[in-house]
């Protein structure tokens, strides 16, 4: 248990990503099947957001990445 502790400390993302996966499938798989999609959507639209902050501060630190092309892929994803 401690070591399951400790991942999630260590990669939060990873396991609200779980999370809301896990609450998504339930939803889905219930009478309430409706808001799924939009939870889906608002969610990849946060880590999105989190992403585009985080390659601003790498851009401007002259740090350059993948990162363009990870968050243009998400959001022409979600476009779709």
């Amino acid at each position: 248990m401690r070591s399951l502790a400790a991942a999630v400390r260590h990669y939060p993302l990873v396991a609200l990503t779980l999370l809301v996966g896990l609450v998504a499938l339930a939803l889905n798989w219930s009478a309430a099947s409706a808001p799924v999609p939009w939870i889906l959507a608002l969610f990849s639209l946060a880590v999105a957001a989190r992403e585009v902050l985080s390659m601003v501060r790498r851009l401007l630190r002259r740090e350059f990445g993948l990162d363009v092309l990870a968050v243009i892929a998400i959001i022409a994803t979600l476009a779709v």
